[in-house]
């Protein structure tokens, strides 16, 4: 058996490798896992009972600063590896990992699913996982058939299946489940496809569910503590707005929640995957993924104001309500190409 190394280098990887780790132990690999501090993804992977080395951390929204701190943490994660003898590792866009193995001469497995974001870094991969949705794209953007490891469904079906919902989360948070619950994600602002149109149709969304005349309680959940800092600092109604001061499981979160209004990226696609009516105020480039999600009815789109009465503020259909993913053969299927890769 062989030993896999996993690199979480931001929250949504937590949920992504959580399957992915547990199966891979189960399989009788010795996993280990890092993790650099960022967004709340060492207080999840604590959450997900993961043991992890911490390494690196956040160094701002500067660019420069964020080259200074990716190579930092090159340097980091490459003094690190020499401890074992490492036969394949995975991440999920972590690009100082990336370097790392190729530094060290590691082989490694990329994971993504946004094809606009900067491509340049994965090429240095040895492989890249990606949803059969977008491999095709890659084949036009240059990458071989030969590096390309397509997949069948969405990223978010490796997790989103056969899971066991903490039903109570909303009465532990000290919220009554009386109102409609709606979540609201702002968005990422120190991601590389942050859109500062995205950043002032939230604050505009904000106005307008306060002035709604229902019964209904706007949970928050910020991305990151200074994001959370920030919100705190607008003065919100309390009697309509709770901003969560801790991590918690986001797909808990969705399962207690009527809808999601979110500033695009991994959230809003859980709840279109488990059948919570999805919203995007996403106003960066869309993705394949997306329009898939959009075509199927499943997420709809929030461009402008006017857009706003697209939102549904009732509570959800159970009928449709879905705890499974409709292909649960996803994560079966990375653990074989995974180790089928160990074998070569």
């Amino acid at each position: 058996m062989a030993t896999i190394w996993i690199d979480i280098d931001n929250a949504p990887h937590v949920q992504i490798f959580k399957p992915i780790y547990y199966e891979l132990k189960k399989h009788g690999h010795e996993v280990i896992v890092t993790a650099r501090k960022h967004a709340y993804s060492c207080e999840l992977l604590d959450l997900a009972k993961i043991p992890y080395k911490k390494i690196g951390r956040y160094y701002g929204k500067n660019k420069i600063l964020k080259v200074f701190g990716t190579l930092i943490r090159t340097l980091q994660l490459s003094l690190f590896s020499r401890r074992y003898k490492i036969g394949l590792a995975l991440n999920h866009g972590s690009r100082s990992l990336i370097l790392a193995c190729r530094l060290c001469r590691i082989f490694c497995v990329s994971m993504f699913d946004y094809e606009h974001t900067n491509k340049t870094i994965f090429r240095l991969s040895c492989k890249v996982m990606v949803p059969e949705i977008i491999s095709t794209y890659l084949n036009e953007c240059g990458f071989s058939d030969r590096m390309i490891i397509p997949y069948k469904g969405l990223k978010e079906d490796i997790y989103c299946h056969d899971i066991g919902f903490n039903e109570g989360l909303l009465r532990n948070l000290g919220i009554s489940h009386d109102q409609i619950m709606v979540i609201i994600r702002p968005p990422a602002t120190t991601a590389h496809y942050h859109n500062t149109e995205s950043e002032r149709l939230f604050i505009e969304l904000l106005n307008f569910l306060e002035k709604q005349k229902i019964q209904m309680k706007v949970i928050i959940s910020p991305r990151t503590p200074e994001q959370r800092k920030e919100l705190a600092e607008m003065n919100l109604d309390k009697s309509i707005f709770y901003i969560l001061d801790q991590p918690v499981d986001g797909l808990d979160l969705l399962y207690n929640s009527d809808l999601i209004v979110s500033g695009g990226g991994t959230m809003v696609r859980e709840a279109a995957v488990i059948g919570i009516p999805a919203y995007s105020i996403f106003q960066g480039e869309e993705g394949r993924i997306d329009k898939w999600l959009e075509e199927k009815g499943k997420l709809v789109f929030i461009n402008t104001t006017d857009d706003f009465r697209k939102i549904k503020l009732v509570r959800k259909d159970t009928s449709v309500f879905n705890k499974n993913s409709q292909d649960n053969n996803v994560l079966t299927n990375v653990i074989n190409e995974i180790e089928s890769l160990l074998k070569r």
